[in-house]
């Protein structure tokens, strides 16, 4: 069976507060890893909580 794609959770410490409050800023290097990991993101969806 083909996987059509990956469902990323991700529970992070040390992390400055500013950064993780920054939806933004998660999404650009949540992006970017995967793109360095040669991952193809297609589409994305983030949560701040």
């Amino acid at each position: 069976m083909q996987s059509l794609g990956r469902h990323v959770l991700a529970e992070v410490s040390g992390c400055r507060f500013e950064v993780l409050n920054d939806i933004k800023q998660v999404e650009d290097i949540m992006i970017n890893a995967a793109l360095e990991a040669g991952a193809e993101v297609r589409e994305f969806v983030f949560h701040k909580f």
